[in-house]
């Protein structure tokens, strides 16, 4: 319905985004609450398992980031900024979910598609803009409950996004070494692959996220009642 709405607003649309209809704020208040409802849409696509409701073919709103000249433009609000660097986050990491989604509707998964879908987000390879996220969490350095709860944000979802495009592998991988290990099946060892590195990455992923939310609930900003961290 949220999305319904927006669609007949104009949100997806960057053509309604006009100086002489909306003032700057507005017009930052319009484009971030499609950004929102963009991650929600991809979030409970890949949660419930049902289609998304954003097609990005069918929109021209510029929300990801480098597209829009706000990102790019410092407020000299540490707080604010913050925020906005974390908002972009989550709906870089919700692309990629997005392209996952959409390969596994093929039924067909490969170590190559996986590499091709990890090389779309930085974050995975070099780990730059998130690095630093983590460690605040991981060590308690935020002092202000709302930092921490979007550094768990960013870093959840990406964690997220990496269990989602690995897991598959970590299954049959693991079947492999059942079947090997049983006598099902007569092969030679399995050794280092692809297919097991991203087992492991996955099961990495999820010791932090664990790790991650021991972390908030230690610090006491850990919230009970929030869908993307529960």
């Amino acid at each position: 319905m949220a999305v319904r709405s927006a669609y007949a607003l104009g949100l997806h649309r960057e053509e309604t985004m006009r100086d002489v209809i909306f003032t700057p704020d507005q017009m930052r208040v319009r484009r971030n609450l499609w950004k929102t409802l963009f991650i929600l849409d991809r979030f409970l696509a890949a949660i419930l398992g049902r289609p998304t409701a954003i097609s990005e073919e069918d929109c021209s709103c510029k929300i990801f980031p480098g597209e829009h000249a706000e990102h790019n433009s410092a407020n000299g609000n540490g707080f604010d900024d913050f925020h906005i660097s974390s908002l972009d986050s989550c709906v870089e990491t919700s692309r990629i979910i997005g392209v996952t989604l959409k390969v596994f509707t093929t039924r067909k998964i490969s170590t190559a598609k996986v590499q091709e879908i990890i090389d779309m987000s930085r974050d995975w390879d070099e780990v730059e803009r998130t690095y630093l996220y983590r460690r605040q969490s991981i060590d308690g350095g935020l002092n202000h409950s709302a930092f921490g709860i979007a550094s768990l944000h960013v870093n959840l979802m990406s964690l997220h996004s990496l269990i989602l495009v690995t897991r598959q592998l970590f299954v049959m991988h693991n079947w492999l070494l059942v079947e090997q290990r049983s006598g099902i099946k007569k092969s030679p060892p399995i050794g280092p692959s692809q297919m097991a590195r991203y087992s492991q990455a996955c099961v990495v992923a999820s010791y932090r996220t664990i790790k991650l939310v021991k972390a908030a609930y230690d610090g006491g900003y850990l919230p009970r009642r929030n869908p993307f961290i529960m």
